[in-house]
């Protein structure tokens, strides 16, 4: 019975261990944020054709999605 307390022990010991261990990385994680890089957003420049294509078709799955609903 006495070896298995020394081994409940020492399972115990590894685990709290471990968690002290990740609860530190966590804590240096934060203390050192990093800068946030934005993405820059290069928007093509469309042409009105494009914007009028994309709208219709737009147009079109909305009207059959209304359609749809209707039944």
């Amino acid at each position: 019975m006495d070896r298995k307390k020394k081994i409940v022990a020492a399972i115990s010991a590894a685990i709290y261990m471990y968690l002290e261990q990740e609860a530190l990385a966590v804590s240096q994680m934060t203390q050192a944020q990093l800068p946030v890089i934005q993405p820059q957003v290069n928007l093509p420049i469309t042409s009105p054709w494009s914007l009028a294509g994309r709208m219709s078709i737009m147009e079109r799955r909305f009207n059959w999605q209304y359609r749809l609903c209707k039944f």
